[in-house]
């Protein structure tokens, strides 16, 4: 009696684990389930005035970019400093990635290495795990820019896809000839 008891308390507990985890809650993001992007009570332009004008200090390397408010919109947090310093002080490691053709922008705000034949008969384990570092860095500050940028302008973590894919267009559209970028989990396209 008492062993079919703990199955039955262990199966509810695995069952309640697994409903939350896949699920969230309204303060709770879950990292692994991507929603569709909300963009009702997101000032669209400011903050595309304020992706590309980040992304363009990112590129040229700029550690220190002037953070004043821009177009309405708080940016000058001390996350959103420390994130765009890391990020301008690895930009030239994310565009030899880029260059090489064995990593990829994507829709969802993150960049991704294109794991292939070709990517592995490219370099040694070595360069690999380097650039695995690299892309994890890249990422996670990224993330923190992007809910820094939410939370100190008061958006709902609902909003946080439409920021992700509104820096993503910012991006795309600084890509050189031969860099890629996929969207949307689909096929990679060459811009």
């Amino acid at each position: 009696m008492i062993k079919h008891c703990s199955k039955v308390l262990v199966l509810s507990l695995v069952a309640c684990c697994a409903t939350l985890f896949f699920s969230g809650c309204k303060t709770v993001a879950n990292p692994f389930i991507r929603t569709e992007a909300n963009y009702s009570a997101l000032p669209v332009e400011a903050m595309t005035d304020v992706a590309y004008y980040l992304e363009f200090q990112v590129r040229e390397g700029n550690r220190t970019p002037e953070l004043e408010a821009r177009s309405g919109l708080t940016i000058d947090t001390p996350e959103v400093a420390q994130a765009l310093r890391s990020r301008a002080a690895r930009s030239h490691l994310i565009k030899e990635l880029l260059d090489s053709g064995h990593s990829a922008e994507q829709s969802n705000g993150k960049i991704a290495i294109i794991r292939s034949a070709a990517y592995k008969q490219a370099g040694t384990k070595f360069d690999r795990d380097r650039n695995a570092l690299i892309v994890i860095s890249e990422n996670r500050d990224r993330v923190i820019l992007y809910d820094s940028l939410r939370k100190a302008n008061g958006l709902a973590s609902a909003a946080r896809t439409a920021v992700e894919e509104i820096f993503f267009t910012a991006r795309k559209s600084a890509l050189e000839p031969g860099q890629k970028y996929r969207i949307d989990g689909g096929e990679i396209q060459v811009h």
